[in-house]
């Protein structure tokens, strides 16, 4: 098997979602994709960007490990968490360094559930290791999903009190959404400088820095976690099961066409290839507009026979003045004042002049829409006021991400009005209880149903 490339605190720094340190006491996300593969061990990093283990172990084998970013690393009390998804057997989360203090360096968990892996140590030297390995004296199976992985520092003393982040939650197949439940998930190789997800759907890794590498070789995806994405699954897969004889979707604020594509993906899945297909995706950033076109390209989509639209969506025609740049590392991008300052976290990003485009039409000369995808920013509701006729006589239903609180409100006030049924509606920025457990959403989700059109 292929090992996959050593990685060093310096690279990793650089890859990291931080500067410097963060705050004693405050919890910091790890991304998996940092972490090292061991030798032969029966580890893999998935599409999901987690770490996935199934099969025999050797005796207390490290199944993967990253040196400790150079921006943690320094003596004193430190802590270090995983949440892990264990089918069978166990899993074990360890800190390794050349030191032998009294502090615990590792917790073990055995048994089948999800497991908290928490330690609260000292680190008694800059030079550390964190380690994912099987918690066992003698060989034997493991099959887990690492969730989430976490580090943070704290003074001397007591742990201070903190809130947690709910990890996102691995179903069974019984607790998955009916609509995901009757997809057969995706399973097959995975040539190098891609990934695979649980549709079958082809991702080049170079568009977004945020996706987990996975070495070439066969993989079987597990369908979705019930995270703030996991309702934008089941809307998709309802729409199709809900389509009369053909499938139309639309996606505003499209990247590199994730959302239509991966449609495409469910519907082969499903054995519904023949049925007469429309995807009409559009984006204003450049480069993300040439990798859908390139997207539909590498999963047999022909761009010709859809519609794709370099443009930005608002509520009138024209132009506007766009803030576009760091295409890999970014998928914000927005429309923006003419003197707007930039993006502090992206010093290259530039202030350009994009095409502007009403939802009207986008959908001119489109009979009906199947699903609305909207993910634009901050324009939903200028979008959705006025363009409401045109969706009342074509859209059944609408996934619309919400970038403002005063903008949910709004929204909830113009669709009631216009009698849509609300299906789902999750605040941004806070974590809510859902028929799955709780979840953190960062965008708010609001999923409305036209009534008129069933």
């Amino acid at each position: 098997m292929t090992i996959a490339a050593e990685a060093t605190p310096s690279t990793i720094d650089a890859a990291l979602p931080w500067g410097e340190a963060p705050d004693a006491g405050i919890w910091t996300d790890i991304p998996q994709r940092l972490l090292n593969l061991v030798g032969e061990a029966p580890a893999r990093l998935g599409g999901d960007g987690r770490l996935h283990v199934g099969g025999v172990c050797k005796a207390w084998a490290h199944l993967a490990r990253m040196p400790l970013p150079a921006a943690l690393a320094r003596p004193g009390p430190c802590m270090l968490r995983a949440v892990v998804h264990v089918r069978e057997g166990g899993a074990g989360l360890y800190l390794m360094d050349a030191s032998h203090a009294s502090a615990p360096r590792q917790v073990l968990v055995h048994g089948a559930g999800v497991h908290v892996l928490e330690l609260d140590t000292e680190l008694a030297q800059a030079s550390a290791q964190i380690v994912i390995r099987y918690p066992g004296a003698e060989e034997g199976m493991a099959d887990f999903d690492v969730l989430l992985l976490q580090w943070a520092l704290r003074p001397p003393g007591p742990a201070p009190a903190r809130q947690d982040t709910p990890a996102p939650i691995t179903l069974t197949d019984e607790e998955h959404h009916p609509a995901i439940r009757a997809v057969p998930p995706w399973r097959g190789d995975v040539a190098a400088g891609f990934l695979g997800n649980w549709v079958g759907t082809r991702i080049r890794q170079s568009f977004s820095e945020r996706l987990a590498p996975m070495l070439p070789g066969f993989y079987a995806p597990h369908p979705p976690a019930a995270n703030d994405e996991y309702f934008q699954w089941t809307d998709m897969l309802e729409a199709i099961d809900a389509a009369q004889g053909s499938f139309t979707m639309v996606e505003l604020g499209a990247g590199f066409g994730r959302w239509v594509v991966d449609a495409w993906g469910a519907i082969r899945r499903k054995g519904l290839e023949a049925m007469p297909l429309l995807l009409v995706a559009v984006e204003a950033e450049p480069q993300h507009f040439q990798w859908l076109q390139e997207h539909f390209r590498n999963n047999g989509l022909d761009p010709a026979r859809h519609r794709l639209i370099e443009a930005a969506v608002t509520g009138a025609p024209g132009s506007v003045t766009f803030c576009a740049g760091h295409a890999g590392a970014w998928y914000g991008q927005a429309i923006v004042p003419p003197d707007h300052g930039g993006q502090s976290e992206y010093p290259q990003a530039q202030v350009i002049e994009v095409r502007a485009v009403t939802l009207d039409q986008v959908l001119d000369g489109i009979a009906h829409v199947d699903l609305l995808d909207m993910d634009i920013q901050g324009a939903e509701l200028d979008v959705c006021t006025a363009s409401m006729s045109t969706m009342l006589a074509k859209v059944r239903r609408a996934h619309i991400s919400t970038h403002g609180e005063e903008i949910e409100a709004a929204l909830r006030q113009v669709f009631r009005a216009h009698g849509w049924r609300n299906l789902h509606d999750y605040p941004l920025n806070r974590t809510s209880q859902t028929a799955y457990g709780p979840i953190s959403f960062g965008d708010g989700v609001q999923t409305w149903i036209n009534p008129r059109l069933g």
